[in-house]
């Protein structure tokens, strides 16, 4: 018998499957798990590592499950929402049926997909708990997604939930930006710094508000699109990530950033990217035409204007992930962006994220010039602060970063290298492979 991943419905209608626990999520999805296996098939078809059609699957009932002893069985959950919120807000509950098997069928695991996020600790607990409660067993559950610490978890609650970090969006974002091939530029036109902002969150308006109130915004290349105002009271939602005092000593600053729907950067003003209300609306046709790998991975998804991160030297990331009590490092294409553009990268994000890059892909984050102490921190807000003083460091030794650059051309191209490799990453294609029976 060929081997293949054998996918489990429990409802149907006629000969088609519905997605698991849909009535719980509605269409807070992306797309059926089936596609999911579908792109990867694709994508290393593409990218000439394997067959079409080389993850095989197969749509069984629970009763397929009972009937075959011998074979693994995956019951897919593929939604948007993170672990924690199936359960406290859209209240998730398997069925009978669904929970008998899981007690009588060693060879039948819950699958939670969410190839894009990073489900946090919270999600873990909440899944920890419904497990005890109903006497199940945590190695017939299995957590697909992209966070780097999940791992602790399991030492930290004495669990074993099966779990892989995905490549998801480590090969399809570096496929893209190694389709684009920007040019290495010396001599720079732009600012110092760079740091583009897309949506609200509250470490974005924090680590703006902190390069204005420090005079260092005007070596800034800045954008803020989120295509909505705040109300100027909301400023105290930056409690989340400063102190209180801090978040104070910058009302004034806050409040005007509250005031902004779009700020585009200095490269993208009359480019007409975003619509007023942030919205993006940019014509592909102006970019460069990608490959078919690149394609494959969703082509360009925002304006990838190579020109304002090429002409300066620093790129400020504010990555998707911030909070402290979420305990995780997701890695997502913001952090991959500085090292494909040729830019020293300063990165805001969780606890370790810094250190997991280095540890997980080699990047050399220049630490001969760059101090990323913050990195250590403990705290969103010291994290904040930390890197606002190293900016102010950096500004004031502005002639030393140029001359750095200038001088370190070899290992900027090498970061570079590393970025066109991750494409080739099969680790996800060799796990799936695990999966078949």
């Amino acid at each position: 018998m060929d081997k293949k991943i054998r996918l489990v419905f429990e409802k149907w209608e006629g000969n088609k499957p519905l997605p698991n626990c849909s009535e719980f999520f509605g269409t807070d999805g992306f797309r059926y798990e089936d596609g999911f296996f579908d792109f990867y098939e694709r994508y290393y078809h593409t990218l000439g590592k394997y067959e079409r059609h080389s993850i095989p699957r197969t749509f069984n009932t629970l009763k397929d499950v009972y009937e075959n002893e011998n074979l693994e069985f995956y019951f897919c959950i593929k939604t948007a929402l993170s672990i924690d919120q199936m359960f406290k807000e859209r209240k998730l509950l398997f069925s009978e049926k669904v929970l008998d098997c899981l007690r009588k069928c060693r060879n039948f695991t819950i699958v939670f997909l969410t190839e894009h996020e990073s489900d946090d600790e919270f999600g873990y607990s909440e899944l920890k708990n419904y497990i005890k409660k109903n006497g199940l067993n945590d190695n017939q559950f299995m957590l697909l997604n992209n966070n780097g610490n999940f791992q602790n978890y399991n030492l930290k609650y004495d669990g074993n939930i099966r779990f892989n970090q995905l490549q998801l969006i480590p090969i399809t974002s570096t496929s893209i930006f190694s389709d684009l091939k920007p040019p290495l530029i010396v001599e720079k036109t732009g600012k110092l710094f760079i740091c583009h902002n897309k949506s609200s969150k509250p470490h974005r308006y924090a680590t703006l508000a902190l390069l204005h109130k420090r005079g260092l915004i005007d070596d800034v290349n800045w954008s803020l699109v989120t295509g909505q105002v705040r109300p100027p009271e909301d400023y105290i939602w930056l409690e989340e990530v400063l102190p209180k005092d801090v978040v104070k000593s910058c009302e004034e600053e806050i409040k005007q950033l509250f005031s902004i729907k779009v700020k585009e950067s200095d490269y993208e003003i009359n480019k007409k990217y975003f619509s007023d209300n942030g919205e993006i609306i940019f014509d592909r046709n102006e970019f460069p035409e990608l490959g078919d790998v690149a394609m494959e991975s969703g082509g360009l998804l925002i304006p990838e204007d190579s020109f304002s991160y090429m002409n300066s030297y620093v790129n400020i990331v504010t990555e998707s992930q911030f909070r402290d009590d979420f305990n995780v490092i997701h890695v997502s294409e913001k952090s991959f962006r500085p090292f494909a553009y040729y830019n020293l990268p300063i990165i805001v994000a969780t606890q370790n994220h810094i250190k997991y890059m280095k540890n997980k892909y080699g990047f050399d984050f220049y630490d001969d010039l760059i101090n990323h102490d913050y990195d250590n921190s403990e705290s969103i807000g010291g994290r904040i602060t930390m890197i606002i003083d190293e900016v102010s460091r950096l500004k004031n030794k502005k002639e030393e970063v140029i001359k750095f650059y200038k001088d370190n051309t070899h290992r900027l191209i090498k970061n570079q290298k590393i970025i066109s490799e991750i494409k080739n990453n099969t680790d996800d294609y060799e796990f799936f492979k695990t999966m078949m029976s």
